[in-house]
């Protein structure tokens, strides 16, 4: 059969309606295809953001922790400090 002729079930009045709808059915499928790829796309756009945007958490928690120890480093020297500097005598009052 040559291509672009019809098979030999399909004739009579309907003839070219059968090749319109066929035609159709093939327009539909590679609308759903493009729309699918299209899909596929905006969700790899999507977890790209979302790695991006753990990354970036990450990154601020990781800050946050370290500002955090500084801080707690410094405040422990800092108590320590003001313990060398309290008087002899304070501690045997304290003591007693």
């Amino acid at each position: 059969m040559a291509i672009g002729t019809l098979p030999p079930w399909v004739h009579g009045p309907n003839a070219a309606e059968a090749i319109s709808s066929g035609g159709s059915a093939g327009l539909g499928v590679a609308r759903i295809q493009q729309e699918q790829q299209n899909e596929s796309e905006r969700m790899g756009m999507e977890a790209i953001r979302m790695r991006q945007g753990a990354q970036l958490e990450q990154a601020r928690l990781q800050q946050a922790a370290q500002q955090h120890e500084m801080e707690f480093a410094a405040r422990q020297k800092l108590a320590e400090q003001n313990q060398l500097r309290e008087p002899p005598h304070l501690e045997l009052l304290k003591g007693g």
